[in-house]
C-alpha cells in the first residue's frame, strides 16, 4: 500500500509538491487565530477527522488576527483547510507561493513564465 502511494505521488505530485511534498503559502480564516494553533500544528499529534495517522508537523506563522503562513511537509487532499477545520476555523482565502523547489518569487499575479526543460528535470 505505501509503495503504491509513493509511486502515485512520485507520478502526479512531485512537479508541485517537491519530493518531500513541501508547499507554503498565506491563508486567512474567518476567526481571530489563537496562539495555541501553532504548537499543534508543530507536533505531529493533530489527526485529522476520518484518519488514522497524525498530520505530519506542519509549520505555522500567524502574521495578522486573522492570516496566517502554513508550511506543510506533506500534502493530504486539502490539508491545510482541514486542518484548521478540525479546530473550529473556515479558511477564506489560501495562496501557495512555493511548489516544491519552485517559488513564485516576484511574479505578479496574472504573469507567467516558460519553465525550461532542465528545471522540470531537476524537480523530479
Amino acid at each position: 500500500m505505501i509503495a503504491k502511494g509513493k509511486e502515485i505521488f512520485t507520478a502526479k505530485c512531485v512537479l508541485c509538491h517537491g519530493e518531500t511534498g513541501d508547499g507554503k503559502g498565506p491563508g486567512s480564516v474567518n476567526l481571530p487565530l489563537k496562539p495555541e494553533l501553532v504548537p499543534l500544528f508543530a507536533s505531529g499529534n493533530l489527526t485529522l477527522p476520518n484518519e488514522t495517522d497524525a498530520c505530519l508537523p506542519a509549520q505555522l506563522r500567524i502574521v495578522g488576527s486573522h492570516t496566517a503562513e502554513v508550511t506543510l511537509t506533506e500534502g493530504r487532499y486539502h490539508q491545510v483547510r482541514r486542518m484548521f477545520a478540525s479546530q473550529g476555523y473556515e479558511v477564506l482565502t489560501l495562496h501557495r507561493d512555493t511548489f516544491g523547489a519552485w517559488a513564485l518569487g516576484d511574479l505578479a499575479v496574472g504573469q507567467w513564465r516558460e519553465v525550461a526543460l532542465a528545471e522540470v528535470a531537476g524537480s523530479e
